[in-house]
């Protein structure tokens, strides 16, 4: 009997690079990355967010990574900014995602702005398949299977 075991052999390509934020997509397994760095502006966040989004609206990227472990956090116009893109354009294109994971931040205020954006997800598009990791490998894997 043969079993269907997800192996981690995505291959991104970085996109767009802004103050250690990082941007990058996967083609082969459709999978749109963003990797949060620091204190996260407005500009920096709506820049990779809309990327992000035409990535699954435009070319059919189906999953989601987020790497939030070198998030200290996100500005106040940023968070703004993002409760209104989950109220929006996230809404109506989240039928287009398969699956999102989230690895955990590693600062104290990185985990609090991380915690209140997986909740904010959460409320706003409670049918997201979703789940969080303290583990990239262990994130990467789940969004293979």
């Amino acid at each position: 009997m043969e079993t269907n075991t997800a192996t981690t052999t995505t291959d991104f390509v970085v996109q767009k690079e802004l103050d250690g934020n990082i941007f990058e997509l996967d083609k082969k397994n459709k999978i749109t990355k963003i990797s949060w760095y620091g204190k996260v502006d407005v500009k920096i966040a709506s820049d990779l967010l809309n990327r992000a989004g035409d990535a699954v609206e435009f070319d059919g990227f189906t999953k989601l990574l987020v790497d939030r472990r070198k998030l200290d956090e996100f500005d106040t116009e940023a968070r703004v900014w993002i409760k209104d893109l989950l109220k929006t354009r996230a809404k109506r294109i989240a039928r287009k995602v398969d699956k999102v994971a989230l690895i955990n931040a590693k600062s104290s205020m990185g985990k609090i702005f991380s915690n209140m954006m997986a909740t904010a997800i959460s409320l706003i598009l409670p049918n997201m398949k979703m789940k969080k990791f303290d583990d990239y490998d262990e994130a990467e894997k789940w969004l293979l299977e």
